[in-house]
């Protein structure tokens, strides 16, 4: 069993011509267990015949015509479970936010794993049902991962009015971003397009790799993947943590809250933030189970000592 989970996005730009190189660059990551996607430009049709070894094409959104840009597509190994969110996957808007999303059961804990592609230019648009999408998942108590191109400037030294939405609207719903590298180089520019956002402080180790499948390089996260038996997640409450989390809600900025009208809009807010620091005060911890100590003797020891010599008698007698 892999010691490590990972989770690959790639931006291929038409799986049609790239399928061996895939496997070959996944031939290297053996814990990888989802292989996540995007720009893959073929029909459902077409993308059903284009198998990846060892995976199966659990979700995707794809073209109404061939090689018409766009597409994303979540590839499981074989051996992992999955159940397809087709009511998430329904909220895409072809050409506007296209997301293919999937449940998985990882380290016992529920989490699901979203695969989205926009093609910049209509960020508005992108944002407003990228948000329909999260409001989707604002009842889901897991670990939520977000792969993707979201086609606007992300990094650290990027300025920029889109970076800045589209990070408040993540950060609201406690999606956060890991990575810091460029995503996308060519001979006159680079450029940080593709990330990777998670819910969840865990030791994650997220890398991008330049192997020159399409002008995107792929990213990865990775953490560690352990046996159900060995552990169990458990929340700690205490009256220390109680009053943390009390203190927390009464700082917190509601502003947004009431900003909003629509009654699901307004739940979606108000749970986010609710949510964000509730996870802050109780976190999740991962609690690692030891070897079940030996049974104690409970007989009383005179009656232990009377049964050892009627044993001895019993031998000897068979002798």
């Amino acid at each position: 069993m892999v010691k490590k989970a990972t989770i690959i996005h790639q931006n291929v730009q038409s799986i049609g011509i790239c399928v061996n190189r895939l496997e070959k660059f996944l031939h290297d990551f053996p814990d990888c267990i989802i292989l996540c996607v995007t720009e893959h430009w073929k029909t459902e049709t077409q993308l059903t015949n284009y198998g990846i070894a060892d995976f199966y094409l659990a979700e995707a959104v794809c073209r109404q015509v061939e090689n018409q840009h766009g597409g994303t597509a979540i590839f499981v190994r074989h051996s992992i479970n999955f159940k397809r969110l087709s009511k998430i996957t329904e909220l895409s808007k072809l050409g506007i936010c296209e997301c293919s999303a999937c449940e998985f059961n990882i380290n016992g804990e529920k989490t699901i794993v979203l695969c989205l592609y926009t093609p910049g230019g209509v960020v508005d648009d992108f944002l407003s049902c990228l948000e329909r999408i999260l409001v989707g998942l604002v009842s889901f108590i897991g670990h939520i991962i977000l792969v993707g191109d979201f086609n606007i400037h992300m990094h650290k030294n990027d300025k920029n009015k889109e970076k800045d939405l589209l990070f408040s609207l993540l950060s609201s719903y406690n999606l956060y971003p890991l990575i810091n590298d460029y995503t996308r180089i060519t001979n006159t520019s680079k450029s940080l397009i593709d990330n990777i956002f998670v819910n969840r402080e865990k030791e994650y180790v997220a890398k991008v790799h330049h192997n020159q499948i399409s002008d995107h390089s792929a990213q990865s996260v990775s953490y560690p993947y352990l046996k159900i038996n060995d552990f169990v997640l458990r929340r700690v409450f205490n009256e220390c943590n109680r009053a943390d989390f009390k203190n927390r809600l009464s700082g917190a900025d509601w502003s947004k809250v009431y900003e909003s009208t629509e009654a699901n809009e307004v739940w979606g807010k108000f749970y986010s933030i609710f949510r964000h620091y509730f996870d802050l005060s109780f976190p999740v911890k991962t609690i690692k189970l030891g070897k079940k100590p030996p049974k104690q003797n409970m007989m009383d020891p005179e009656i232990q000592e009377y049964s050892n010599i009627k044993m001895q008698k019993s031998h000897m007698r068979r002798c």
